[in-house]
């Protein structure tokens, strides 16, 4: 489970993220949406240890990640796979060499057990095996965002995944495949997901649990009939662009 208590926390004397608490159990997937500069990429920061909050607690499956001992938590990220928005791969490293980078590095294993798994993995995340030795400027965005997937998976066996804008920048179709992918790591993993975007009807499509977070503060955090439903100022504002993708949800919830 991850849950922020009354969390504060400033870069330079601004402060960015206001008193933000929530609680998401173990297994759920929750998006975080608002506007850029709200704080939203800040609170995945956070969660991964990055930066400690200026005041307040942020809990990891129970434990206070707040002041903790670097090795402890090391312990912790291992359990987090972090999916960036640009994929964050090694331009100089293959495909393979991406995916299994942390069992190069950090394992005794095999360089063909490695490339077994590599190749598992590969098919997991919807990708031929033929690309493997590939660099990755020589892959689609969408492509990319998948090895990043691979990667993250394949590294830490993650318990939570942490994906910050995953469709941003991708076409319709692989939009689609980005969310059914981790549509899929949610249901088959049974990992906990929490999803940044700024757009609603891929939101939709993700969770039906959200957070809205607006210059800094928790202005939402509920299901998604409560969100269409929502009467603040602050959530209508956010949600006035994207009237058709919630006017479509409320003519398939009430049907």
């Amino acid at each position: 489970m991850i849950e922020f208590r009354n969390v504060n926390y400033s870069i330079e004397g601004k402060q960015i993220i206001k008193n933000v608490s929530f609680f998401i159990p173990d297994g759920e997937s929750r998006v975080i949406m608002g506007q850029s500069g709200s704080g939203k990429s800040t609170i995945l920061r956070l969660i991964l240890g990055l930066t400690c909050p200026d005041s307040g607690d942020i809990l990891i499956e129970g434990q206070n990640i707040c002041h903790m001992k670097i090795k402890d938590l090391r312990n912790i990220r291992k359990r987090i796979g972090m999916v960036f928005q640009d994929g964050a791969l090694f331009d100089s490293l293959t495909v393979g060499e991406n995916i299994g980078y942390y069992l190069f590095e950090y394992s005794k294993m095999k360089l063909e057990e490695i490339d077994a798994k590599v190749r598992e993995m590969l098919g997991f995340v919807g990708l031929s095996d033929e690309i493997i030795d590939h660099l990755p400027d020589q892959l689609s965005g969408g492509m990319q965002r998948r090895v990043a997937i691979g990667r993250a998976l394949l590294s830490t066996d993650p318990k939570i995944m942490l994906y910050d804008e995953p469709t941003t920048g991708l076409d319709p179709q692989m939009i689609r495949n980005i969310i059914s992918l981790i549509n899929r790591l949610a249901e088959v993993k049974r990992v906990t997901s929490i999803v940044v975007t700024h757009q609603i009807s891929d939101a939709f499509e993700l969770s039906n649990k959200f957070i809205i977070i607006d210059s800094g503060r928790v202005a939402f955090d509920g299901s998604m009939i409560e969100l269409i439903e929502n009467k603040d100022q602050r959530v209508v504002k956010f949600l006035e662009p994207f009237r058709e993708a919630v006017a479509n949800v409320r003519k398939i919830d009430f049907i």
